[in-house]
């Protein structure tokens, strides 16, 4: 079956996307076709396409909550599993909204896969927004750690400091304190924090080197539609007891 697409005011099939081109991208998590913190996102979108193009879209959050609604209920997604949708501009000023994969549940939850992940030295570009270049670069490191027998890549800096995703922030615990290298402006960074105020724990926002993840209890990542707990990094295991308090949080 066709996918179709929102395309600056026409819904279109999707084979009609132009060609792939320079662009920054928010995921909005959706329930019910009912989109959740749409107008946080269009405010990180606008700042990043201000900051690498020198533009930000108009559309307010409502409309873009009508035109979600709408490309779910043509796209005759499920009401009753959270569905992702995509948001997409382009240097050329193309908005594009999409509808992705449903998920397995409803709401925002604790995935049951917990990947094993690697520390990975790996440059990104001067800024820390979604876009294609970011999401490739994430996506060929993802690949690099495969080779390693894991499934997920920890980015360590040239400093030789953890860093994580704006999109997916990294948090690590332990002994039940839960720390996270640096607040992110991003709608995923605001909702870690929210569950962790909600489950009773003070978050450290500081710095840490990857000698760090020898000692770590649990480490986990949040995004837009839910928490991802890693199985083991290297070759030490981790729990995900703290990860799942949190997940009960999320909203």
């Amino acid at each position: 079956m066709s996918r179709l697409v929102w395309i600056d005011g026409q819904t279109v099939d999707r084979r009609q996307l132009s060609d792939v081109r320079p662009c920054v991208v928010e995921c909005v998590h959706t329930l019910d076709y009912r989109a959740r913190r749409m107008e946080r996102h269009l405010d990180v979108l606008r700042a990043a396409a201000e900051e690498l193009f020198g533009f930000a879209p108009l559309y307010r959050a409502g409309e873009m909550e009508c035109v979600a609604a709408e490309l779910l209920a043509r796209n005759r997604m499920t009401r009753t599993l959270s569905c992702p949708v995509r948001i997409v501009l382009s240097s050329r000023a193309e908005l594009v909204v999409e509808c992705q994969t449903p998920t397995f549940g409803a709401g925002c939850y604790l995935r049951a896969k917990m990947p094993a992940a690697v520390a990975l030295h790996y440059d990104v570009p001067p800024w820390e927004h979604r876009s294609s270049m970011t999401e490739q670069i994430a996506a060929v490191a993802d690949r690099m750690v495969q080779m390693q027998g894991a499934e997920a890549a920890i980015r360590i800096d040239s400093q030789g400091m953890v860093a994580g995703r704006s999109w997916s922030p990294l948090f690590l615990v332990k002994d039940r304190y839960l720390f996270t290298p640096r607040r992110y402006d991003s709608a995923e960074y605001d909702m870690a924090v929210e569950a962790a105020e909600k489950a009773g724990l003070q978050l450290y926002v500081r710095p840490f080197s990857v000698r760090a993840l020898d000692y770590a209890d649990e480490l986990f990542t949040v995004d837009s539609m839910g928490m991802t707990a890693y199985s083991r990094v290297g070759g030490r295991w981790l729990s995900s007891s703290i990860a799942a308090g949190m997940a009960s949080c999320l909203e």
